[in-house]
């Protein structure tokens, strides 16, 4: 948990646009953490990379055991209609797509208590992983008791 805290601290600080999170049941996802950004094509992409990889590094929490990759496109999506490389794209979609971006809103700010809510909801799945890094953000306090435990003899 605490390197995806450091990770959204680096999205944050970029000028893009990004989700992080924590879950245990994303059905096509390997591992608990995700730090995603959302780039217009493969170049962008690139170029943020090189950025979002030198940050990495250069954090203490994080560095070289952190992986950072390029995707293209939504894991369910590839496993449905198959890999991202193949994917072809019709020059109809470029109008479609200008007249779908017109109509969007810009997201609602976020309710006070939704950070806390979301911190909240990592802290769980790093304790159901036995990710003890949650504790950095509780003071050191496990997030419940530890049940007692006695031994088989008497």
């Amino acid at each position: 948990m605490e390197q995806l805290i450091a990770t959204q601290k680096i999205a944050h600080d970029l000028p893009y646009a990004y989700k992080a999170g924590a879950s245990l049941n994303a059905r096509y996802q390997a591992g608990p953490y995700r730090v995603l950004f959302h780039l217009d094509g493969l170049q962008n992409a690139r170029e943020a990379y090189q950025q979002v990889l030198e940050k990495v590094l250069d954090t203490p929490e994080l560095g070289a055991s952190v992986s950072v990759s390029i995707k293209r496109g939504c894991s369910e999506y590839e496993v449905h209609c198959g890999p991202s490389s193949e994917f072809t794209f019709s020059d109809d979609l470029a109008a479609a797509e200008l007249e779908l971006l017109k109509r969007l809103r810009q997201p609602a700010p976020p309710k006070p208590k939704q950070h806390t809510l979301t911190m909240m909801n990592w802290m769980q799945v790093a304790y159901q992983l036995g990710d003890e890094s949650y504790k950095k953000f509780t003071q050191g306090r496990p997030l419940y008791p530890e049940p007692v435990c006695y031994s088989a003899k008497p």
